[in-house]
């Protein structure tokens, strides 16, 4: 009885599967980080000119002032309903 070698080693079709599936996965991580990249990019306010700076420590009536009037100025998410907060917080006490 004769021994076969067989040492054939990859084929042409299972290293087109392997180059397909690497690529594939390569593809859905860079979409994945492009994705979140952005959505964070976008979420991020810019600082415009005629916003008012916010002091690092408050230690005077001055000071407690010109943070109210830059919390003042901040936009509020226009989907958020002060009524259902009101409700969300008044059920948790």
């Amino acid at each position: 009885m004769a021994i076969r070698n067989n040492q054939d080693g990859f084929g042409a079709i299972e290293l087109f599967v392997v180059a397909i599936f690497v690529t594939l996965i390569a593809f859905m991580g860079y979409r994945f980080l492009n994705s979140n990249k952005s959505s964070t990019a976008s979420s991020k306010t810019n600082i415009t000119a005629t916003q008012i700076a916010v002091p690092k420590k408050i230690s005077s009536k001055a000071d407690a002032n010109t943070a109210s009037k830059a919390l003042d100025q901040s936009s509020v998410d226009s989907q958020l309903d002060p009524n259902q907060l009101d409700s969300s917080i008044k059920s948790l006490l």
